[in-house]
C-alpha cells in the first residue's frame, strides 16, 4: 500500500506508534552504524519517546552490569578497610 507522508513522522494503524525521523546514534558501535538520520518507532508524533533498538536494550544492560560490578567492587573495598 504506498502511503504519502508529508512531515517527517505519520502514525502507523497496525502498530499504533508513530513513524519519525530520528538520529541513530548506535551507541558501543563502529562509526559507520551511527545515522544522523533514521527511521524510527516512536510512541509520540514529535518522536520524543523513541521506541528502544536492540542495540538499545544491549547498551543498557551493558551499563547495568557496569553499575553492578562497580557496586560490587566499592563494597569489597569498604570490607578491606
Amino acid at each position: 500500500m504506498e502511503r504519502v507522508v508529508e512531515k517527517e513522522s505519520t502514525f502507523s494503524v497496525v502498530l499504533r506508534k508513530w513513524f519519525v525521523v530520528a538520529p541513530y546514534l548506535a551507541e558501543g558501535l563502529p562509526a559507520i552504524f551511527r545515522l544522523e538520520a533514521a527511521l524510527r518507532l516512536a510512541d509520540d508524533e514529535d518522536g520524543t519517546s523513541l521506541v528502544p533498538t536492540p542495540d538499545d536494550h544491549r547498551l543498557a544492560a551493558e551499563r547495568s552490569r557496569a553499575d553492578a560490578a562497580e557496586a560490587e567492587l566499592a563494597r569489597l573495598r569498604e570490607r578491606l578497610r
